[in-house]
């Protein structure tokens, strides 16, 4: 779902001049459990994002997201721990915790946010 629709993003941004260099990401898609989904996204930065939906996330009686602040191994291996840093902010908060709540769009707009920081 998020990799479709973050891939749909950069798709029209290309169309508006950006080149596909600038928004590199890598986004791995975890299978859909019996208690919800998770994905993660790994950006060129070091940063990513998990980003869930089950039975424990804020939101998701209303089908919406949790996105969390992640911290890859600088080796870019699958090791990542989660990022409590409020310096990065969004519209939606900053990420002294995760950030619930959220519709798809609003995910596309964090990552979005920490791609760029």
């Amino acid at each position: 779902m998020f990799v479709e629709a973050y891939r749909d993003y950069l798709v029209l941004n290309e169309d508006r001049g950006a080149k596909p260099a600038d928004y590199s990401y890598k986004a791995y898609t975890f299978d859909v459990y019996s208690w919800g989904s998770h994905h993660t996204f790994k950006f060129a930065n070091g940063l990513g994002a998990s980003v869930i939906q089950n039975q424990g996330s804020y939101g998701c009686q209303d089908d919406l997201f949790e996105v969390a602040l992640i911290k890859w191994d600088q080796d870019w291996t699958d090791k990542w721990e989660l990022c409590y840093d409020a310096s990065i902010v969004t519209k939606h908060g900053n990420f002294a915790d995760v950030l619930g709540c959220l519709a798809q769009g609003d995910v596309i707009d964090v990552l979005k946010k920490i791609k760029e920081v």
